[in-house]
């Protein structure tokens, strides 16, 4: 599971965060956070879903089929995730929810991460690729 989040930290370096950090007292990187990482990756996952199919997906599987064609064609700068560590970091989530909404995708998430549950709502727009759609991302009440 570590090492999936640490390949996706390198991935998503140079992307813009797409939520709020920690609001603990302490600052921390966001790429330590696990409940923030949760939510980029299964944004991203969905993000490079649509700039590869130009339709936004609609089901969890198609997420879970994005995020092992990342890890697979991702350079090898830490260990490869495994199928289990794919599986474990679905496992977090509670609810998926991808409605389209005209051109957009809202994604609602409800997962557990560091022993808490976290619920976001994110509309996302249609764009070029990854970085431009998470750019523009925000997220909903």
């Amino acid at each position: 599971m570590r090492t999936l989040l640490r390949l996706l930290a390198v991935v998503l370096l140079a992307q813009m965060p797409v939520l709020a950090g920690s609001k603990s007292e302490e600052p921390r990187c966001a790429f330590s956070d696990e409940p923030f990482m949760t939510m980029l990756t299964i944004t991203s996952c969905a993000t490079e879903y649509f700039a590869s199919h130009r339709a936004w997906p609609t089901t969890t599987q198609q997420l879970r089929i994005q995020l092992q064609r990342t890890a697979a064609t991702t350079p090898p700068i830490a260990e490869k995730p495994t199928a289990k560590d794919i599986d474990q970091f679905f496992a977090r989530f509670s609810q998926i929810e991808l409605k389209p909404q005209g051109r957009d995708l809202v994604l609602s998430a409800r997962y557990r991460a560091e022993s808490k549950v976290y619920s976001h709502r994110i509309l996302l727009h249609p764009g070029r690729n990854t970085d431009e759609m998470l750019h523009a991302s925000t997220e909903v009440k």
